[in-house]
């Protein structure tokens, strides 16, 4: 603990003790969930994929499903290995070879 600049009763101390456990248990839950939301949104990302690749849901409908704009669910599915629904229509400009 760091230096206080005063003394403290036994009772201040047993107070500054259990605010400190508390203190610690709360940020342990905020951990806690934190890992517990990361866990959920891969699982979800996982779910995205795996409908998209079968082709079940169009980019559209899953991110009404999932709350998500489409086009953050496309970048989901190109994340995930999911080939396009069609094929780029431009082609990309070649360099001038001098």
């Amino acid at each position: 603990m760091p230096p206080r600049t005063r003394r403290r009763t036994p009772d201040e101390q047993a107070a500054a003790d259990a605010a400190e456990a508390e203190i610690k248990a709360l940020r342990q839950a905020l951990d806690d969930a934190e890992a517990a939301v990361v866990t959920a949104r891969e699982a979800l990302a996982e779910g995205l994929v795996k409908h998209l690749a079968a082709r079940a849901l169009s980019p559209t409908e899953a991110g009404a499903a999932s709350k998500y704009d489409a086009k953050h669910v496309g970048r989901i599915a190109k994340a995930g290995g999911v080939p396009p629904l069609r094929p780029p229509t431009t082609k990309a400009i070649q360099p001038a070879n001098d």
